[in-house]
């Protein structure tokens, strides 16, 4: 139970930075945009930045799958993934996501 005491608040605090993050970028974007600043090969560029939600919500969906699975491997084996070995555990699953949705979206482009 002591890495959900440590990984909620971690998880709150990402969630709310992504949040603003991408809040902030897209109004920042479409301002730029909209007062004609940029020329047609930087919008192209900003407008090219935007991942369509289909791949946003296969990326997390992805990350958050290796995340469970990795919490319940600690929860199967608590002998040998307990503390900091179990928070090393769902880092390592969420990175292999991030690696295999990288490989999946670069597929994709090619199609």
């Amino acid at each position: 139970m002591h890495n959900m005491e440590v990984l909620i608040p971690i998880a709150f605090f990402v969630m709310i930075y992504l949040i603003v993050k991408s809040i902030t970028e897209n109004r920042t974007r479409q301002k730029l945009i909209d007062k004609g600043i940029v020329d047609d090969k930087a919008r192209q560029l900003l407008e090219a930045t935007r991942e369509s939600p289909q791949r946003n919500a296969l990326k997390w969906g992805m990350v958050l799958i290796a995340i469970g699975i990795s919490l319940a491997l600690a929860n199967v084996f608590p002998y040998l993934f307990d503390g900091p070995a179990g928070v090393g555990l769902m880092f390592l699953f969420a990175g292999a996501a991030f690696i295999v949705y990288h490989f999946v979206a670069k597929g994709q482009e090619k199609e």
